[in-house]
């Protein structure tokens, strides 16, 4: 794996960590009743989470064209962040809609 490919891998690890130390912030602010700031840490997580899937389709595309991407703990570490991220995000709009529903009771 060359350093460009490394480069993309903790560009990744980057955005997808951010993604889901935001939604795990939503999560935070939504139990303490604060769904407001809580719906914009989704959507702010969100963004990270879009910037981290470019790179990753910049990867894909890479592997379509012929060009091989190296299979490593870098690159599975890589994507073991962007699937937690994902799934932190759905949990907290998960839980997002369970307070406004209970809110409207």
């Amino acid at each position: 794996m060359d350093d460009n490919k490394y480069s993309l891998a903790f560009e990744i690890i980057s955005e997808a960590g951010d993604a889901k130390s935001k939604a795990s912030e939503a999560i935070a602010l939504i139990q303490n009743k604060e769904l407001e700031a809580g719906e914009e840490k989704i959507k702010e997580a969100k963004k990270s989470l879009v910037n981290a899937h470019h790179v990753q389709t910049k990867l894909i595309q890479q592997e379509c064209t012929g060009e091989s991407v190296d299979i490593n703990i870098i690159m599975v570490h890589a994507q073991d962040h962007f699937s937690m991220a994902t799934t932190m995000i759905d949990m907290a709009e998960i839980i997002l809609k369970l307070y406004r529903q209970l809110e409207e009771k």
